[in-house]
């Protein structure tokens, strides 16, 4: 949980790298956190690796899909890139 939060008050000061180094290490010990998968999807839309933020995205809400704010976020994400029809489909699919 440490790193994890760790990871979150870097992302906040835009400290990418540190950030991500957090991050990743709080999944190692811990890859059921959602909170971690979150963060790195912001920092992977703010970079520009869409695919790979939604893959982030899908894991947190994998593990907590009742959060409104992670699902808004994929929503968001996807909504840039897909049109409509698709991006119903896809909130609901795999």
């Amino acid at each position: 949980m440490a790193w994890g939060l760790l990871g979150q008050s870097l992302f906040q000061q835009d400290k990418t790298a540190e950030a991500k180094t957090a991050l990743d290490k709080a999944l190692e010990l811990d890859p059921d956190m959602p909170e971690p998968h979150n963060y790195l999807a912001a920092m992977l839309v703010r970079s520009g690796d869409l695919a790979a933020a939604e893959k982030e995205f899908r894991a947190a809400l994998r593990i907590l899909p009742a959060n409104a704010d992670w699902q808004a976020n994929l929503a968001g994400l996807l909504a840039s890139q897909e049109p409509f029809p698709k991006l119903a489909f896809s909130l609901n699919g795999p």
